[in-house]
């Protein structure tokens, strides 16, 4: 896209207001995530109800490697995008936003198409790795998903750019309610109509490409009405200067997606290695149960991150600790309370998955102990990205990654999946301390405590409270459960309600200025 020149208007002092505020955007954002948990699930039971164990496991390790070259593919632009789109706004540099677009999109799409053709090409061997008795068909259901690779990262970048330019609801409905409820139709209209996993697959895929149609109208949209409204203020950065600029944060940045993704699956299969296939289930299971909270991370994320972004760029330092201390309250008592009643009935909710999980329930609670720790946290990733820190973030994340095959190497082989589990608290509290310090040292935000002395106290008196009650009167029971989790969600309502914490973060997350 050619620089557009910026018109002759008055000077402002500001840029434009985003969309809505930060409160609205972070229940927008929550509430989209929990619709897509939902809409996922509700796959996972068509699937799996409609095509028995075989095919159903055929059919995840078929998305999901389609899924993790997707997140390959982005190169980082993604994150990119939201943050050079968000600081060209608060910095007067509109006219800088065709030639990003142009610089995130190009590559990402040219070498999304190389991939789809390489998928094609190489799919038998993928197919011997995913399903040795079944490699044929495995090939042919990767070479039959491959065109929508492209597609994928395509798609997620647009609607990346979008949240950038300020359309935080946009991005979080588009991501996490079109894209899966089109899947969800898609597949549940190919098991209606009797089709075999191919026809699933098919399904799946079917809706990406009005899905990415709809990304690249709305990114379109919110792009040409940001110029309109931009007042003239900055000549057009150079283009070769700009897509520098811009590979040099992202590039890292995809690496340490790479990393990330890694770690997502590497102990899973270090536990499967070092301590068998049960083991591995116990340590899945718990995985699974804990990191649903990180739901309201996710959403958090999503609706703070272009103001911290613009912020930075701005040199607000002060205005950027406050919001990280208000969102980290937030996170502690939306997440904690989760936490707790998972731990105090840890046997309960690992024996959902069937009585012979039970020995899962000591992993869950040192798992539930590293996600509170990572709660207390906040936010610190997305301040060390968004301040151009993706290089440090990719040191960080492979001493994360040591941490993680070293620990295993050292706890599973004695203790199994409880070992599995200490190994993965330890590598959240490196990488914690890790960014923690990055964080600090680059651009002077410090970890606060008085998030967690705020609220803490609070949510382990209630929640905590009400969970060992429910457990002495009504016993280790799904039942008892549900009460805790009621009763002590309630008792945290009122008495947030009745002190001042819940204004302060409220109107801190109000605040748009």
């Amino acid at each position: 896209m050619r620089a557009v020149r910026a018109r002759r208007r008055p000077v402002a002092t500001s840029p434009p207001p985003l969309h809505g505020s930060l409160l609205g955007s972070a229940v927008l954002a929550l509430s989209a995530a929990g619709a897509g948990a939902a809409v996922n699930f509700a796959l996972v039971v068509v699937v799996g109800r409609s095509y028995g164990p075989a095919d159903t496991g055929l059919f995840f390790a078929v998305i999901g490697v389609v899924l993790v070259l997707a997140n390959l593919l982005k190169l980082g632009a993604d994150t990119g995008l939201t943050r050079f789109a968000s600081r060209a706004r608060a910095t007067g540099r509109e006219a800088d936003l065709p030639t990003l677009a142009t610089a995130a999109l190009l590559p990402v799409l040219g070498v999304g198409a190389l991939a789809a053709l390489a998928l094609a090409a190489l799919g038998g061997g993928i197919g011997e790795l995913l399903d040795g008795r079944h490699a044929a068909t495995a090939a042919a259901l990767l070479r039959q998903v491959a065109p929508v690779l492209p597609l994928l990262a395509l798609t997620t970048v647009l609607t990346a750019g979008t949240r950038g330019l300020g359309r935080v609801g946009a991005f979080a409905l588009v991501q996490n309610v079109v894209l899966p409820g089109t899947r969800l139709v898609g597949v549940a209209a190919a098991a209606a109509l009797g089709l075999g996993v191919a026809g699933a697959i098919t399904g799946w895929a079917a809706g990406l490409p009005l899905v990415a149609l709809l990304a690249a109208v709305l990114f379109a949209a919110t792009l040409r009405r940001v110029l309109r409204a931009a007042p003239a203020r900055r000549p057009a950065t150079g283009r070769a200067a700009l897509w520098r600029e811009f590979w040099a944060f992202s590039l890292p940045r995809a690496a340490a997606a790479l990393v990330e993704i890694v770690l997502e699956w590497l102990d899973v299969l270090l536990v499967a290695v070092l301590a068998g296939e049960r083991a591995a289930g116990l340590y899945a299971v718990a995985t699974r149960l804990v990191k649903v909270s990180l739901l309201v991370d996710n959403a958090l994320r999503v609706s703070i991150s272009t103001r911290i972004s613009a912020w930075l760029a701005t040199g607000r330092i002060e205005a950027v600790q406050r919001l990280y201390e208000a969102a980290t309250a937030a996170m502690i008592a939306l997440v904690w309370p989760a936490l707790l009643v998972l731990a105090v009935f840890a046997e309960v909710a690992v024996g959902l998955f069937g009585a012979d999980f039970a020995a899962a329930a000591p992993v869950l609670r040192v798992m539930c102990l590293g996600v509170a720790a990572f709660a207390a946290a906040g936010s610190l990733q997305s301040i060390l990205l968004l301040g151009g820190g993706s290089a440090r973030q990719l040191l960080n994340k492979s001493a994360a990654l040591a941490t993680c095959v070293g620990a295993n190497l050292l706890l599973t082989p004695h203790w199994g999946a409880l070992g599995a589990a200490l190994a993965w608290l330890l590598t959240v509290l490196v990488d914690t301390v890790l960014v923690a310090w990055a964080v600090r040292r680059r651009m002077g935000i410090a970890v606060s405590l008085r998030p967690v002395v705020a609220m803490g106290p609070l949510v382990i008196g209630c929640v905590g409270t009400a969970a060992l009650a429910a457990r002495w009167l009504l016993g280790p029971t799904l039942g008892g459960l549900t009460v805790a989790l009621v009763v002590g969600l309630g008792s945290l309502l009122l008495a947030l309600r009745g002190g001042d914490r819940l204004e302060l973060i409220t109107r801190r997350l109000r605040d748009t200025t």
